[in-house]
């Protein structure tokens, strides 16, 4: 019998896993909803200047919500006040 092994070996085909969304979620795949860098720059290309806008603001948005989440994770004694000041201090300085 062969042993098991987490790591496949060169003659072994390589099997796709599909990842699927949690139960009450749409049915498509993750693989389903990806989209390739081209098609990401035609859609992108394709929108008017204030659909653009909302796309940038969208993820300057999300950059700072990140940003929350880090400093929230590294610092949980800290209030909200107090994460969104060290936020605003940090993006302004371009610190850490």
């Amino acid at each position: 019998t062969k042993a098991c092994s987490p790591h496949r070996t060169l003659d072994e085909p390589k099997t796709r896993r599909t990842r699927t969304l949690p139960e009450g979620s749409d049915t498509k795949t993750l693989r389903d909803m990806e989209t390739t860098p081209e098609r990401e720059i035609a859609l992108l290309r394709a929108l008017g200047p204030e659909q653009k806008l909302a796309v940038m603001h969208s993820l300057i948005q999300q950059a700072y919500d990140l940003k929350q989440a880090w400093v929230r994770a590294r610092s949980p004694e800290l209030t909200e006040s107090e994460i969104l000041q060290r936020v605003r201090e940090q993006v302004a300085g371009a610190g850490p």
